[in-house]
This record gives structure tokens, C-alpha cells and sequence, in this order.
């Protein structure tokens, strides 16, 4: 399973498309909760220090609360 830094270090270096980051995070379902909240405490890290756009800050945590509510 890929974590959310790895899919996001390929998307940000190119290797992997946002739409594919997105299925990617589709197809690995959810994950425990203390990683989720790990991973939604680093993009909201990321979006605030201007590492990441806002909008897919926004489209990913709302992506990653679909995922998780799989549950």
C-alpha cells in the first residue's frame, strides 16, 4: 500500500497525474484512523506553507474522508 507522502511525491515530481493520484487513493480504500489523521494533518501542512495549491489541498482531504468513510 502506498502512502499518501509516496503518492504525493510522484504527483508533485511529475511521475504520477493528479487523476491517477486520485484513483490511487481510491483503490488503497481506507486506513486506520491515526494515519488518516496523520495524512489529513499533512496536507493541511502542506496547503497552509504554500507547498501545495489550495484547491487540491481541499479536493484531497475531501477525497480521503470519502475513502475513509468506506469504513
Amino acid at each position: 500500500m502506498k502512502t499518501l507522502a509516496e503518492l504525493l511525491a510522484a504527483y508533485r515530481s511529475g511521475t504520477l497525474t493528479l487523476a491517477a493520484l486520485f484513483e490511487a487513493l481510491d483503490a488503497r480504500g481506507p486506513v486506520d484512523a491515526a494515519q488518516h489523521g496523520a495524512e489529513v494533518a499533512a496536507l493541511e501542512r502542506l496547503g497552509s506553507d504554500g507547498r501545495l495549491d489550495a484547491n487540491i489541498v481541499r479536493a484531497l482531504l475531501a477525497k480521503l474522508r470519502t475513502v475513509q468513510q468506506r469504513l
